[in-house]
């Protein structure tokens, strides 16, 4: 069997092989990967450095010991794994590719400020690998590279998904995640939706939480705190 690489001598040349076998771009309008998506075509650092590694994070929480007890909750872990999108279809798949990236106390994440205080190193280790110097690597025979990734998605429960965004929990009245419809506009239609939540209209909400701090002001926006990506660039 010819071996597929005896051509590709530098790096570049093999992250170009591994595009052109596993993400190239549709042309017939099917999405079929990440790259197809709206995402990626609209990221400015995707877009400069289209090989950054683009990292998957998910978190929930893992019971260890009797999960279906009355006290299910007193030795919960929060559990926070990540992968990485750009593996073939066939690698990223199968459990070896998701790697642990931190196992906590789940009642600790309840505490201000714990949750930001567990993503500080890895959100500091993106922000590295997402600026213009990159990491540099040695590579065998004296090779050097620049190593680059970006967090593209994070894959959580819906109460989870609450929590690392700063929200208030599923229960409260703005309750959505994703728009600002409230739980009056669905029981009286149930296909309502509200202003979609942008990255611009969180910081404003997350700005205005934080100078009023009275309840009221939180559920009007269903906002409880400040994100816990805050700090990542």
């Amino acid at each position: 069997m010819k071996n597929p690489f005896e051509n590709l001598k530098t790096v570049e040349d093999q992250m170009d092989y591994f595009s052109e076998q596993f993400e190239e771009q549709s042309t017939d309008g099917i999405r079929r990967n990440y790259k197809d998506g709206s995402d990626f075509q609209s990221n400015p650092f995707l877009q400069k450095y289209p090989y950054a590694i683009r990292i998957i994070l998910y978190y929930d929480d893992l019971e260890i010991s009797n999960a279906l007890g009355s006290k299910d909750t007193i030795h919960r872990l929060g559990c926070f794994y990540i992968s990485v999108q750009n593996l073939p279809p066939e690698e990223s798949s199968l459990l070896s590719s998701i790697f642990l990236l931190a196992l906590t106390y789940a009642e600790d994440l309840k505490k201000p400020g714990v949750l930001e205080k567990v993503l500080l190193p890895f959100i500091s280790d993106l922000n590295r690998l997402k600026s213009e110097n990159g990491v540099e690597i040695d590579l065998p025979g004296g090779e050097k590279f620049i190593l680059r990734a970006c967090l593209v998605c994070v894959c959580a429960d819906a109460l989870d998904a609450h929590a690392l965004l700063g929200l208030l929990s599923p229960s409260a009245n703005m309750f959505c995640r994703l728009c600002l419809v409230s739980k009056k506009d669905i029981m009286e239609d149930s296909t309502s939706v509200g202003l979609l939540r942008t990255a611009q209209l969180h910081q404003k909400h997350v700005e205005e939480v934080e100078k009023h701090q009275a309840l009221p002001s939180k559920r009007k926006l269903g906002q409880g705190k400040k994100i816990a990506f805050q700090n990542l660039e």
